[in-house]
């Protein structure tokens, strides 16, 4: 067989069976180049933009306090009235 025959039947073992080889291949191309990046390049913006996420969540879920009433004098204490 010359380089070509042997090229194109392994390309459509590969292609064409259900051999799990593509599939190893990509799952070792992923692991090699792929997972170092996630841990070094991705998950810092992932975990920076969850954490602004939450805090806006967390800002719109608590209610301003009520306002306080303005040109009320404190009710007299009952040791004022003796």
């Amino acid at each position: 067989m010359n380089k070509n025959q042997l090229r194109n039947g392994l390309r459509q073992s590969v292609v064409h069976t259900r051999s799990g080889m593509l599939e190893a291949g990509v799952d070792r191309i992923i692991s090699q180049v792929v997972d170092p990046k996630l841990n070094h390049i991705f998950r810092p913006q992932i975990e920076r933009a969850i954490h602004e996420f939450l805090a806006a969540q967390k800002k719109a879920a608590v209610p301003p306090p009520p306002p306080e009433p303005e040109g009320q004098d404190l009710p007299a204490s009952s040791q004022d009235a003796s």
